[in-house]
């Protein structure tokens, strides 16, 4: 029986057919995946954040046309739309996270109180929040959720009820207890946060003397019968406040929350056309635009995949420079050749001199002799969050005062010396501090350790700061390579438990003022004994740090450390024996 061989018709024709694994497939795919790359490249970001900046200001001053309200950017994304300077309204920085408000992660985080916020809302009557979100959402998860928790929160902790009736926590009716939750939150959600409140209640309670002694306002808020908190909610497409909000008529106290970018649906696309208007927004210039671009929706956020090391500071601080190569002639020359000058040009401004003012954070706060009456200062410990490249220059300008520097790197070997000149008279080279501590906060094998590497490192830098600080008083000058000036601020939360007495620590807050070196200087008088420090002292220390300075955030690991630390013998121990 003969077998007949098969038609090789078909055949043929399947293999021409392009295969997940075939050539073709795979070129097609390189395709797309470098237009997707250039659409979500450096120069539509700037294009796009610069855009929604525009529109988050024109926003403010519709909502609030003849009023002075304070602008806050929501850390981190929300940083990017808020330029630094806006005429005659102040700009600050708020932590309201969205994963305090992610499905099942619902928190009211001690950490992140935002008493700043609170203190600007009650002096303004109002405050406005900026920030972004990712396609697919109108509003972020910490404008839906966190904010509303948190206006809760304090208006259950303070007192602000808007019912006669309700006069303490026992008597709050359910209409003043529940959480005003944004409309798009599922019922089911709604319910299980709800229930959360009375646990964030009973924490934030156990805090509050210690709030009421850092800030003022907390002492007579019932009394006063302010207005309680509650948000509202303003994006691109909204139309509820096109004449504005009107304080006066309305029975409680708005908490504004701005989302910039307009919501692009998933699987869609969005061009902006070119604007060949100069536009000038609350002060802030925007220069036309000749060229047209792919709108990003929320392109500042995760800064980590795209930055190139920039922050949002130094992008508004050279925001022409970098807005006029996105819009030059560069742009009908092809995407790659556009991105590749942005990248050359990210990285020559990073390597300025003036890059270490607009990448870092700044405090002071100081040892003061507690038999003078007047603020005269023995030494102050300076606090710095910049990148491990700006540590060279910044070396070079201290003030001569400082004479030791502790170093809290990401990198197990300091950077090299610097050869830079530096020809601002401001900035002018001194002399170098002798004594540079560089502390790589790594493992053995060299990589960044976040569960142990800040504790190991938490008794030798105590030690030195008291030798130089106490002893020696000289100034001490801490930098911290992270982002987010976390382990700065845990090295000063360690040095204040340890080495002020609790009601030193509340007058040092309170007695904060702006000082010379552009940073808050705060009164710390000596102590010459070295007391006990457990968990509370450490908890009502970092609600006086934070409050007092915002700018710096402390992570949950490095509180952990902290505790950890100080709960162990062993450091203790070798710091009381320390000079």
């Amino acid at each position: 029986m003969s077998i007949s061989s098969p038609d090789p018709t078909p055949a043929a024709s399947e293999t021409q057919r392009p295969t997940p694994f075939s050539t073709a497939a795979y070129d097609q795919n390189q395709v797309l995946k470098s237009l997707r790359k250039v659409e979500h490249g450096l120069r539509a970001r700037f294009l796009s954040i610069s855009h929604d900046a525009n529109t988050a200001l024109r926003l403010c001053q519709a909502l609030f046309p003849t009023t002075r309200i304070p602008l806050f950017a929501n850390a981190r994304a929300g940083s990017w739309y808020v330029p630094p300077v806006i005429q005659d309204s102040p700009t600050y920085t708020a932590a309201f996270k969205s994963a305090d408000g992610h499905y099942g992660q619902w928190s009211s985080s001690l950490r992140r109180p935002n008493i700043h916020v609170l203190q600007a809302a009650i002096q303004f009557g109002a405050v406005v929040l900026v920030d972004v979100t990712r396609r697919g959402k109108r509003f972020p998860d910490s404008f839906m959720k966190t904010v509303p928790i948190w206006c809760a929160v304090i208006n259950n902790v303070a007192a602000l009820y808007p019912c006669t009736t309700c006069t303490d926590a026992n008597t709050v009716c359910d209409q003043c207890a529940r959480i005003h939750l944004h409309p798009d939150v599922p019922q089911s959600e709604r319910h299980h946060i709800q229930n959360k409140l009375p646990q964030w209640l009973a924490d934030w309670r156990r805090s509050l003397p210690t709030l009421k002694n850092t800030v003022p306002t907390l002492k007579n808020a019932s009394a006063q019968r302010l207005k309680p908190l509650r948000p509202i909610w303003v994006s691109p497409e909204s139309t509820l406040w096109q004449h504005g909000i009107p304080l006066q008529q309305l029975d409680f106290t708005p908490i504004v929350c701005i989302s910039a970018s307009k919501v692009v649906p998933d699987g869609e696309r969005s061009f902006i056309e070119p604007s060949l208007v100069e536009q000038v927004v609350c002060g802030v210039t925007f220069a036309p635009r000749p060229v047209g671009f792919a709108y990003v929706q929320g392109a500042g956020d995760d800064e980590e995949a795209w930055c190139c090391g920039l922050t949002p500071s130094l992008f508004w601080y050279h925001h022409d420079r970098l807005l006029s190569i996105a819009n030059g002639s560069g742009a009908n020359e092809g995407a790659m050749h556009v991105e590749a000058q942005l990248r050359n040009e990210i990285s020559s401004i990073l390597s300025e001199p003036d890059g270490v003012a607009g990448n870092s954070k700044h405090a002071a706060f100081g040892t003061a002799d507690s038999t003078i009456g007047t603020r005269v200062w023995s030494s102050r410990i300076l606090l710095r969050r910049l990148t491990r490249h700006d540590l060279p220059i910044l070396l070079r300008s201290v003030s001569s005062r400082v004479g030791y520097v502790i170093v809290l790197g990401v990198d197990e070997q300091p950077p090299p010396a610097s050869t830079e000149k530096l020809d601002d008279a401001n900035t002018r080279p001194t002399e170098t501090p002798k004594h540079v501590d560089w502390m790589p906060l790594v493992d053995k094998k060299g990589k960044l350790d976040f569960k142990y590497g800040f504790g190991r490192a938490l008794g030798p830098c105590l030690s030195r700061l008291r030798e130089y600080c106490v002893d020696m008083r000289k100034d001490v000058l801490i930098c911290s390579t992270d982002k987010k000036g976390d382990w700065c601020a845990g090295l000063a939360i360690a040095w204040l438990a340890w080495h002020c007495e609790s009601h030193d620590r509340h007058q040092c807050v309170e007695d904060g003022e702006l000082s010379d070196h552009a940073g808050y200087t705060v009164r710390l008088p000596r102590k010459e004994t070295i007391g006990f420090v457990d968990k509370e002292t450490v908890h009502n220390t970092m609600l006086h740090f934070t409050c007092k300075f915002p700018q710096f955030e402390l992570s949950r690991a490095t509180l952990k450390q902290l505790n950890r630390f100080f709960s162990s013998p062993t450091p203790s121990s070798a710091l009381t024996n320390s000079p």
